[in-house]
């Protein structure tokens, strides 16, 4: 089961649905998103709370530095946000591709939060299109994404309205252009995929 948000469990109706699903246990908090902070990101503080409000221990994690196989071991992956080429770069480079499948297949609990739900999706094109200038150290040429999830997601989709120009525009032509089931995910809101069916919580749009 996978839980794709745009900036974690941060609502009553999204923490509600995840304590119904989410039992408990050794959480990894993936780090490898925030560039420069990891482990000093300013979110950490109050995953870590929700994490033991919900019965979760957390243990930090970075897709870099630590062995793929060693994610197997826990019972729960909460993926934090940042630079989603990064990520995905990390991803790809490390080979992580086959254990995140392995754990999705395995029914594992997954927290993706903005860059860290756009991985699991089928492309991260959206970010290319509004800002590739985290792109551009990374040089990634290839946006294609894990695809564990058959849709594309703009996540903090009320916030990028109020700071891109032409925001809907670029939306509207990219979806007519290809044509993908496209979901807007606002902050507070989320996605959540179990065997096939989604369910959308909260701030869909």
């Amino acid at each position: 089961m996978i839980y794709l948000t745009s900036n974690g469990i941060t609502s009553k109706e999204l923490l509600s649905h995840f304590k119904e699903n989410c039992k408990g246990g050794i959480a990894a908090i993936i780090t490898t998103a925030s560039v420069g902070l990891k482990e000093k990101d300013k979110n950490i503080p109050s995953i870590i709370e929700v994490m033991k409000t919900c019965g979760y221990d957390c243990e930090f994690y970075d897709i870099e530095y630590d062995e793929s196989k060693k994610l197997l071991d826990f019972d729960l992956i909460y993926i934090i946000g940042g630079n989603p080429f990064y990520l995905l770069n990390q991803i790809k480079t490390k080979k992580f591709e086959a254990v995140f499948c392995e754990l999705y297949n395995k029914g594992i609990p997954i927290v993706g939060v903005s860059a860290g739900s756009m991985v699991f999706t089928n492309n991260i094109n959206i970010v290319n299109l509004l800002d590739d200038r985290l792109n551009q150290e990374i040089g990634l040429d290839n946006f294609n994404a894990l695809g564990l999830v058959d849709f594309e997601i703009c996540p903090h989709y009320e916030m990028f309205r109020n700071r891109f120009d032409s925001f809907d525009e670029i939306i509207g032509q990219y979806i007519k252009e290809v044509n993908p089931t496209f979901y807007k995910i606002n902050d507070g809101g989320a996605i959540f995929v179990n065997q096939g069916d989604i369910s959308l919580i909260k701030t869909i749009t």
